[in-house]
């Protein structure tokens, strides 16, 4: 054996030992004297500064710990030396998606004795969204809410905007993993505090977050108007990230009201922000929203390749939240691409993430999608039970259009197998909750293939009545109108 490789395998195994046993005393001073070096050797190198950040924090904790003096300068010294240190390694972590170490020294920092409640509370803030993204969405709920309690009991010192951070940020990770709680109250809180603080821009992506709260159960058409007017006001105060976020909801909403041409530009800008601003997590996040878009507009190749994109951004970027979004839409494009054997591993992948970290949002989706799936491959029961799933789930998280979905494609799955008087009451509630909402291209495709099936049973007038509604709401929508046509001439 080579001399050099004999050292290294020695010294790995007596380090430790040969460590232990140096009195705290000089072990402490040995800490401070890597601290010394460390610093003199990377003397105007912020960067390199910030790499070190996590070893120097340990080095100024360990020179505490093992220090027996009554020098209690020198101690604080140390100690505000580690905080600092904290500090940036924090976010050299999280800069570089290494999730865990970043919401472990977060933890440290929210901890620490020299932290104010400003710190703090933007510590936990900062921990929870890493948390969310990287797929612990109970503990990320824990986090804000922890947020939210310390900026509440120290309000005049942590002062209206760092308040209105937390109660936001508070509303955004109970809506996108638990959907628990009052979401919108939080969210208008919110609003109040970067009022009374003078902060126009996040007052606008407040109004922004409440407009796409309230899409889900108010009119559509305000909310977009709520939306387009908060998108106005962000580009006007450079506020990149939340700019972003607003067109993506704006595109969202579009969609949700049969107008999917339009809604793919703002949904490629909000793309092109988050590659401008060099976030790919935020970029891998956007995808799944264009490529919703491109797979309405039929332009599948572009779509799968979007999706592989989000794969691969979300997988790099430790985010898994996005990662089971984006292999549910991998399935969805596969699935309508009629790639059923292939559709079905992403769907099973992407529930079985949000399963691991209570992303019941996704779940519900998921479900209804593979519960689509399984009735097409003649898996009835396995389908019925998964529509149920999906229903239970829609209703905690209080999402009325998806509820909607999910009773007529179970209305259709009972009426596949004549239990017509289910189906019919499944169906008559699912279109009324679809016209409630405003769901005008979802409300066509429904009333469509009610249509059909009531055409097969023989229900003639009604099967009409149906047809004539599903024309004139997908008129716009030439995908969905030429596959409605096709289907009630075939039947």
């Amino acid at each position: 054996m080579h001399a050099e490789l004999a050292y290294l395998f020695r010294h790995a195994l007596i380090r430790e030992a040969a460590y232990t046993l140096q009195p705290p005393g000089e072990r402490a001073i040995l800490h401070a004297l890597a601290i010394d070096v460390i610093e003199s050797a990377l003397a105007g190198d912020e960067a390199s500064l910030d790499q070190a950040a996590p070893e120097l924090a340990r080095h100024c904790r360990l020179a505490q710990e093992y220090r027996r003096t009554a020098n209690l300068a020198l101690l604080k010294q140390y100690a505000a030396k580690e905080f600092s240190y904290l500090l940036r390694a924090a976010r050299w972590c999280s800069a570089r998606y290494r999730n865990a170490e970043a919401v472990a020294f977060l933890a440290q920092v929210a901890e620490h004795a020299l932290a104010t409640p400003s710190q703090r509370t933007q510590a936990l803030i900062d921990g929870a969204n890493v948390l969310l993204h990287s797929g612990s969405g109970t503990d990320a709920c824990d986090w804000a809410d922890r947020a939210v309690a310390l900026a509440d009991a120290a309000a005049e010192e942590v002062g209206p905007r760092l308040r209105g951070v937390a109660l936001r940020n508070s509303a955004v990770v109970h809506a996108q993993t638990l959907g628990r709680g009052d979401i919108e109250g939080r969210m208008q809180q919110a609003l109040e505090c970067f009022q009374q603080a003078g902060d126009e821009a996040l007052a606008a992506l407040a109004r922004s977050n409440l407009a796409q709260l309230r899409s889900v159960t108010g009119d559509p058409n305000e909310c977009l108007r709520a939306l387009q007017g908060a998108s106005d006001d962000l580009r006007a105060h450079g506020h990149s990230s939340g700019l972003g976020a607003t067109l993506t909801n704006i595109g969202n909403l579009l969609r949700r009201l049969g107008r999917s041409a339009e809604a793919l530009a703002p949904l490629q800008e909000a793309v092109a922000i988050a590659r401008e601003i060099g976030d790919q997590r935020l970029e891998g996040s956007l995808l799944g929203n264009e490529l919703g878009a491109l797979r309405d507009l039929g332009r599948m190749e572009q779509a799968e390749a979007a999706a592989e994109r989000s794969i691969e951004l979300a997988a790099r970027t430790g985010d898994r939240r996005s990662l089971a979004i984006a292999y549910c839409n991998r399935g969805l494009v596969l699935h309508q691409r009629n790639e059923y054997a292939r559709a079905e591993p992403d769907y099973r992948t992407a529930l079985q993430i949000a399963l691991d970290f209570g992303e019941r949002f996704w779940e519900g989706v998921t479900r209804m999608n593979l519960a689509l799936l399984l009735e097409l491959t003649n898996r009835a029961a396995e389908a019925e039970h998964e529509y149920f799933e999906a229903l239970s789930i829609m209703r905690q998280v209080g999402d009325r259009m998806s509820e909607g979905i999910v009773l007529c494609n179970l209305g259709s799955l009972l009426g596949r197998f004549g239990r017509y008087d289910e189906s019919d009451d499944s169906y008559t509630r699912g279109l009324a909750q679809l016209t409630e909402v405003g769901a005008r291209e979802h409300l066509g495709i429904q009333h469509g293939a009610y249509a059909v099936q009531l055409r097969k049973q023989g229900r003639a007038p009604e099967a009409l009545q149906h047809h004539e509604k599903a024309i004139a709401l997908l008129q716009n929508s030439e995908g969905p109108l030429s596959k409605h046509q096709q289907a009630w001439a075939a039947g």
